[in-house]
Order: structure tokens, then sequence, then C-alpha cells
């Protein structure tokens, strides 16, 4: 009887622990950014013009197509060392995004990480917002 209770009381504690273990590693992997839909952009940039947009694609991609009113061009792969251009931005909101929304939810995380604290990241990024009829721009290229 004595082991049953015991063997009882041990699955029980086992079960706790892995629950508990469970939740911390949920905890962790929680972004710090949030999503942000592209009508909900576009409604923001529509009250508010100064919004801080963040493009992580390549220049090419900018200059092909780009949400109307970015502020900033930062590649992916140059947001560590680049980071410095955005230090006074970090109590303001800042949405980033790319092409489908995988770049910028990891350039996302990098500012969340580094004390951003009103991160967003575009779903679907500008093919979402393409798709939905809001603004883009184009730098046109000068004729030869």
């Amino acid at each position: 009887m004595k082991k049953r209770i015991f063997c009882l009381i041990l699955i029980v504690a086992a079960i706790i622990a892995f629950q508990t273990r469970l939740a911390q590693t949920e905890e962790i992997q929680q972004p710090a950014y949030k999503g942000i839909a592209s009508s909900e952009l576009n409604e923001k940039l529509s009250k508010d013009a100064s919004l801080f947009i963040l493009d992580v694609r390549t220049e090419a991609e900018y200059n092909d197509e780009h949400i109307a009113g970015v502020k900033k061009l930062i590649p992916l792969d140059q947001i560590e060392t680049r980071i410095g251009e955005l230090e006074n931005l970090k109590d303001k909101e800042i949405v980033v995004y790319c092409r489908s929304g995988r770049r910028s939810a990891a350039a996302a995380q990098t500012l969340s990480t580094k004390g951003f604290t009103k991160v967003y990241n575009l779903t679907g990024g500008i093919i979402d917002y393409k798709e939905k009829g809001y603004k883009t721009e184009k730098i046109l290229k000068p004729a030869e």
C-alpha cells in the first residue's frame, strides 16, 4: 500500500514538473513583437503618416515596389550591424515588413531582443498589403 502511494505521488510530481517545464518553454518561444494585419497598418497610416515603417527586403526589391510612406530600408542581413540607426526609436511604434512576412519576423524578433518595445510585423508582407489594394510606390528608373 505504501509503495502504491509513493508511486502515485512520484507520478504526480513528474507530471507537474513536466507541465511546468513545458510552460516555461512556451514562454521562451513566444515572440516579443506583435503581428499587424494589412488593414490595421493602412488604418494607422491614414491616422498617422509619421508611423515608422521599416522595409527589410533588398534594395532591388524596395526599388521595384514598396509601401507608401516607408521611412527606412535596412535589409535583414544588415539589421544587426545597422541597428544603431534606429536607437532613437526604442519606445516608438515600428512596423517591419518584407515580401511575405518571414524576414520581417526575424527582424522584428531581433529588434525586440535589443530593447525595442513597440515592434509590429506585417502579417503576409507586401504581398498581402498589395492584394488588399493598399497604396504602394515604385522608384522610377530614368529613361536611357
